[in-house]
């Protein structure tokens, strides 16, 4: 039974692991950018996570709900809310949903998890649970056809960018060899997509072989796009100019956290096409 403690602990789990991926060690621009890169996806989502131990190390002691609600999932699928907005979260989609937990050190976004464990302790329990509705939009937008049309574009330029692997067993031994180091991720970023099915793409993968003298702008936790890959494309555009929110954890930068040096950076260039003199390192 989930008691009011328990779902104390919960929500604290979920603020810990939110805020002890902001301070982790990797927090910096000049770290990112040193980083050698991961071995494999879920790794890479381990470290733009900063999370370099095991998952777990983000929430210690033995009250470790996250582990226990994705324990729970694995072995029987999770049932949230109530009709019409009732979902079954299986153990392929709680990490998913951490995931997408994860991608922003934006107070709305951790209190937002915190919702969200807090409703799934209570469903790896047996017990009822109610949604709120942007937890609702959420899952309507994630796990069912009502995100099709995001999800089905995204694919198909996911698809259309480098042939992947054919066969499954590929996929299997490359989660397997990651499971170890990286237990909820690797399933994730490991497993097979359609693009395994999908014909091979029709066009080789863009080469930047021009200059041009445009504006980067780039945060240095970025966790769907990292950081380093924002320093190679500025190496190979000489005459473009990078701009860095450093010691950020959030795709976007622009108009996200009001950080006047991002901004003013960004419209400047937009209203008059003008660069920056150099390139600039903004603190959050």
């Amino acid at each position: 039974m989930t008691t009011p403690k328990a779902l104390r602990r919960v929500a604290a789990a979920g603020l810990a692991l939110t805020a002890c991926l902001a301070t982790a060690p990797a927090a910096t621009a000049a770290a990112a950018e040193r980083d050698d890169g991961p071995a494999s996806a879920a790794a890479g989502l381990d470290r733009y996570h900063h999370q370099r131990l095991d998952w777990r190390s983000c929430v210690l002691g033995p009250d470790d709900e996250v582990g226990r609600v994705v324990a729970a999932a694995e072995r029987e699928p999770l049932t949230v809310g109530t009709a019409p907005d009732d979902f079954r979260l299986d153990g392929s989609q709680v990490p998913a949903l951490l995931f997408a937990g994860l991608a922003s050190d934006l107070d709305p976004a951790r209190a937002g998890l915190a919702e969200q464990l807090s409703v799934l302790a209570k469903a790896a329990d047996g017990q009822p649970t109610r949604v709120s509705p942007g937890f609702a939009a959420f899952l309507r937008e994630a796990f069912t056809s009502a995100g099709s049309a995001t999800g089905s574009v995204q694919t198909a330029i996911l698809c259309g960018d480098v042939a992947a692997p054919r066969d499954p067993e590929r996929y299997w031994r490359d989660i397997e060899r990651g499971r170890a180091a990286h237990p909820l991720f690797s399933p994730m970023t490991e497993n097979i997509t359609p693009c395994a099915f999908w014909d091979a793409p029709r066009e080789e993968p863009t080469q930047v072989r021009r200059d041009t003298a445009a504006l980067l702008v780039a945060a240095s936790g970025d966790p769907r796009t990292p950081y380093r890959g924002s320093v190679a494309l500025h190496g190979m555009l000489p005459s473009s100019r990078l701009v860095t929110l450093d010691g950020a954890f959030q795709h976007t930068g622009f108009g996200v956290y009001g950080n006047a040096c991002v901004d003013d950076s960004v419209n400047t260039y937009l209203a008059t096409g003008r660069l920056p003199g150099k390139d600039r390192t903004c603190a959050k």
